[in-house]
């Protein structure tokens, strides 16, 4: 998938021109951002965004992916990237899930695609990730321990 640099540029030029001690939440924002579009929306849209799971209007975490669910639905099994509202949206509800837990790994991105034998939850979806080092959930691990480093919401 390729980078949209629409907002991110956006909020790292605002961030330098933001003095005092909030400065750096814009920076960390924006980098946690460009991780999530780079490196988990990848995983999330390969792993959990099908039709018969995320990739779903009645599912929690609703997901956009090319070749699958999109906003429109004219773009269903499009080619074409996602838009910047898309990934947007895949971002916000993403982060939903980080909010209320108490644990990198309770987190629901985390315990609901790891096999239960390997310390998750069980999973409609069945087990994603059948070892908790499977290299596309440290991906997923990596982002949350920095997206809530510095928000606040849970600990690594």
């Amino acid at each position: 998938m390729r980078l949209r640099f629409g907002l991110v540029p956006v909020l790292l030029l605002s961030a330098a021109c933001v003095s005092g001690p909030g400065e750096s939440r814009y920076i960390e924002a924006a980098a946690d951002y460009e991780l999530f579009v780079e490196h988990v929306l990848p995983v999330l849209a390969d792993r959990c965004a099908n039709p018969s799971c995320h990739g779903n209007v009645d599912r929690p975490l609703q997901l956009f992916a090319v070749h699958q669910h999109r906003v429109d639905p004219s773009m269903v099994f499009s080619d074409l990237p996602l838009t910047e509202e898309e990934i947007r949206l895949n971002y916000q509800r993403s982060l939903v899930f980080v909010s209320y837990q108490t644990s990198i790994e309770q987190c629901p991105l985390i315990s609901k695609p790891l096999a239960v034998s390997a310390g998750g939850v069980w999973h409609g979806g069945g087990a994603q990730f059948y070892e908790a080092d499977d290299p596309q959930c440290d991906v997923i691990r990596t982002w949350l321990e920095n997206t809530t480093s510095h928000q606040g919401h849970i600990q690594p």
